[in-house]
Formats: structure tokens, sequence, C-alpha cells
């Protein structure tokens, strides 16, 4: 009878494990059908521009023999890696698309890219119904989304670190003997997010402090001999993946390649001693950002993840309280997890480093804690819970999964400026508070109304027609890349600075730009009743 009993417990984990396995294919497979259809709808945001320059100089630094050092000196940029920017170049080449929309689509598989990391991780964690919530919780950050599609920064340098993740705590599994082809993926998945930018070399620290609580764990089930003799060969493993992570991360960066050392302590210094001229809006206040409260990047984490991240942190800390048993209950890899998380934010504000847009430097932090969240979840309905609690919290979690479907399918293409409910008031609660659209996305949205419905033509002192001008508080070609487009658009727009006044004024609220004009709205671009951009005509000269 016993020996049916567990055949039966085993064949319905198998079924278990199947079905959850199909449904991460199926979510997967939406998502990647979701990106495909939608890559075109995304607008340029601010820093698009100057990375596109700086991608087609760093393969001009390659096809010209490293004779050509415009990338070496760019100013500023060059001591930021170019990973990404180098393979947009080569990926727009490729592709029939236009340049900022095959540099979209890449940016929104780099997404992707964090989402099946994100799926793996949380499947070695929590098992496949782990995987499945985690990716499930990524792919419903709207924040996250959102970004994918026009940052060149933060979304490749997050997929990047996801990936590393993965492979380390894959890693953990194989300790002390790894194979040689887990120390290559070591190295190269750190070495290619530190190209990106220079804090993935922090991984390698994150790396070592898993390799110690491997050893730590050991020892405390008794096997502390073994745990010392393998520290050497642990050293030596990580010394490895640290010498092969350099050349990876020299790739995509001319600068650092003419000085391998020495320039990997500038990139260092300027990250920490980066400046930030302008004020940013934080609770209906404009401040410095040496007035910025220590509590700031905790403070956007909790306006803008959705409430089924916190609700399911707490199923899986319920999940741990009711299921722990002694020490070798003690979640290592989740706790591993929880220190990469929350290292970051406390060096922040310990150091008070320069921080604005949100969580946007911060992307990073977003896939660890949708696995954390997922793997809860997981964790949560395998625990000795009754059944009324399970249900009454599995409701709630369903509830908020569906409702921040529906509102990143009523923000689209603006996931980006997504606030929660619960500490936020949505939208229109954080909106005049915080900053929504801070990048300028929604200059697309104007620019084509433009393009379709202002036809009205001037006239010069000789009576000819001439062009409208059209003029924005961004920068230019956020603008000008949508109506140079078109023959029509060409001959009809030109593009100008708000100085040179224009006949069109597109102001987001940003600074309270969309005030620095005076005359007639015709059209604004909004999403859930709150404006993201004002289409103004105006009829004076700037306050």
């Amino acid at each position: 009878m016993q020996t049916r009993k567990l055949r039966h417990d085993k064949s319905l984990s198998a079924r278990e494990e199947r079905w959850w396995g199909i449904s991460s294919w199926l979510l997967l497979g939406a998502v990647l059908i979701l990106i495909l259809a939608t890559f075109r709808h995304y607008g340029l945001t601010w820093d698009e521009e100057l990375h596109f320059i700086y991608g087609e100089r760093i393969l001009r630094w390659y096809t010209s023999g490293f004779r050509d050092f415009s990338a070496v000196d760019y100013p500023t940029v060059s001591r930021y890696g170019g990973l990404f920017d180098l393979a947009a170049a080569v990926f727009s080449r490729i592709f029939p698309f236009g340049v900022y929309e095959s540099r979209h689509l890449l940016g929104a598989l780099f997404g992707f890219w964090a989402l099946v990391s994100v799926h793996r991780l949380g499947s070695v964690i929590g098992g496949p119904a782990g995987g499945f919530f985690s990716a499930l919780f990524l792919a419903l950050t709207p924040v996250f989304y959102g970004h994918q599609f026009n940052n060149p920064k933060d979304i490749p340098f997050a997929a990047l670190y996801a990936w590393a993740l993965w492979v380390m705590v894959r890693s953990y599994e194989r300790l002390p003997q790894l194979r040689a082809r887990d120390i290559v993926a070591l190295g190269v998945s750190v070495g290619l997010a530190a190209g990106v930018r220079i804090a993935g070399l922090t991984l390698l620290g994150y790396l070592g402090v898993l390799w110690v609580i491997w050893a730590w764990e050991r020892a405390g089930e008794g096997k502390r001999g073994a745990a010392a003799k393998s520290v050497p060969l642990l050293a030596g493993a990580w010394a490895c993946a640290a010498i092969l992570a350099w050349p990876c991360m020299m790739i995509g960066w001319p600068w650092l390649q003419t000085s391998p050392v020495r320039n990997v302590f500038l990139a260092l210094k300027s990250v920490l001693h980066f400046q930030w001229p302008l004020p940013v809006l934080y609770d209906g206040r404009y401040l410095s950002i040496a007035e910025l409260p220590a509590a700031y990047l905790l403070r956007w984490f909790s306006l803008s993840l959705p409430e089924f991240y916190f609700l399911s942190l707490l199923a899986g800390g319920a999940a741990f309280v009711c299921g722990r048993s002694g020490r070798k209950a003690f979640p290592f890899k989740p706790a591993f997890l929880l220190f990469v998380v929350a290292a970051p934010v406390a060096l922040n504000a310990f150091l008070h480093s320069p921080v604005y847009d949100g969580l946007r430097q911060y992307l990073f932090l977003v896939p660890p804690l949708a696995v954390l969240a997922g793997t809860g979840v997981a964790a949560f309905l395998k625990a000795k819970v009754r059944r009324g609690v399970k249900l009454f919290a599995g409701a709630g979690i369903l509830a908020t999964v569906v409702i921040t479907a529906y509102d990143m399918a009523d923000l689209h293409p603006y996931e980006s400026v997504y606030f929660n409910r619960l500490f936020a008031g949505g939208l229109r609660g954080a909106a005049g508070r915080f900053d929504t659209d801070y990048w300028g996305s929604s200059y697309k949205e104007g620019a084509e109304w433009v393009l379709h419905h202002y036809r009205e033509r001037h006239t010069e002192g000789s009576g000819k027609s001439r062009r409208a001008r059209v003029a924005n508080c961004g920068n230019p070609f956020q603008t000008a890349y949508f109506l140079e487009k078109t023959v029509a658009g060409r001959e009809s727009f030109q593009t100008v600075w708000p100085r040179d006044n224009p006949d069109v004024f597109l102001a987001v609220t940003r600074w309270e730009c969309h005030r620095s004009r005076e005359g007639r709205v015709l059209h604004t671009v909004e999403r859930k009743g709150v404006p993201l951009l004002y289409v103004i005509e105006p009829s004076k000269k700037p306050l």
C-alpha cells in the first residue's frame, strides 16, 4: 500500500512538473510574440541618439583596424561600456527596420533574455512552479517591460546580470568539482555584464559570497574537512573566471582596451562621482541630488512594483516560517538573492550615490526580486498551510496579477510610467508628485499627431509657403526622426530648437516644460486621464 502511494505521489509530481513546464513555454512564447508585434510602437528616449553615435564609433574602431579613435575620445560616454551599442550597430545593418526600431527590437530581445534567465533561476531554486511564477512576475513588471524597448543601457545590463546570477546559482549545485565550461560560463557572463556597466564586476564579489555560503553549509553538515580542502580549488576557479571576464568586458569598450587595468579604476571613479545637475521631482518637490533622502530607492521600489510582489514575498516568508525544521531548512539560495538585492540599495543609501529617474539605474535588481517573489509563491503552495489561507492568499495574488496586466494594456506603450495603487495611488495619484514620462517616449505619438493633423501652411515675406517649424523641450531628434520619415513629412515640417520661433511646440510635463509656452493646446497625449505630453501652438514668446 505504501509503495503504491509513493508511486502515485511520483506520478502526480511528474504531471505537475510537466504542467508547469508547458505553462512556462506558453508564457515565454506569448511574450516573444507580443514583443515582435509591438516593438515599433515605442518612442525614442533622450539618450538613444548618444548611444547610436557611440555604437557607430565603436564599429569604426574595429573596421578601421583600431585607427579610428572617435569612440575612445568620445566625451564622457567613452567611460561607459558599449557592448549593447556595438551589437545594435551590427544588428541594425542586418535587419530591415529603421535604425531605432532595430535597436528597440534588440533591446526587447535582451529583455526576453532576462525573462528566460529568470525562469531558469527560479526553476533551480523553486522547481518548475518557481520558474513559471518568476517569469510571470517579471513579464508583468511594467517598469521593466516598458524600459526594455528603448533603454539602451539599463535593460541590457539587467539581462546580462540576471544571466550571470543564474550561471552562479547553477554552479552552486556542482561545487566543488566545477567543469571547465562552468568556469567559462561564469567568466563570460560576468565579463559581458561589466561590458555594459562597470558595476557588473560586483558579480565577482557575489560569486565569492555564494561559494563561501556553500563552504559554510558543508561545514554545518559536519564536513568541515572537505570544505577546507575545497578552498584552494574554489579560489583557483574564481581566479580563472575573473581572468576570463576581463577580455569579455573589453569587447565593446575601446577606451578600456587602451589601458585594461588603469581605466577600470577610472571608470569606477566616474560612476561614483557622477554629477546630475538638474532637479529631481520627489514627493511634489523639486530637489537636488544632494537633497534626496537616503530611502529614495526603497520609496521608488514601493511605488513602482506591482502589488503581487509584496504579497508573494509575504507568502514566501510565511512558507519559510511554517516549514522550518532546523538548520537544513534554511533557504541559502533565496538568502543569497536577497543579499544581492539588498546590498546595492544599502550601499547607495550609505554612500548617497547619485540616483534619479526612479528605478532606471537599478532595474538590474528587478529580475532577482521577481525570482524571490516567484519562488516564494511556489514554496507557499507546497507549505503545510491551511487550505483556506492558501485560497485567500492565492486569490489576492491572482487579482493583483490580473489588475497589473490590465494596467499594462491601458498604459501601452508607456508601461514604464506605471505606479501601483497600494503605495502610489496609481498613475493619477503619483502624477504631479513624481516624474512620469521623464525620458520623452511620448514625443513619438505627439509627432505622429502633428504629421497627420497639423495642416496649416505658413508664408514668408516673398509669399512662398514654408515648412511648419516643430520644436520640443527634449532632444530634437526625438520628433525629427518621425517627422522626416516620409516625403510628405519632410516637405511639410522642419525641426527647430525652442528658441527658433516654432509653430508647434511638443512638451512633456517634466520640469514643468508644458508651462514654458503660452498658446493653444492642440492635442494631449495621456493615459488613465493623466497628460504625458502637450501639443501646443505658441501664441507668445517663451515665458
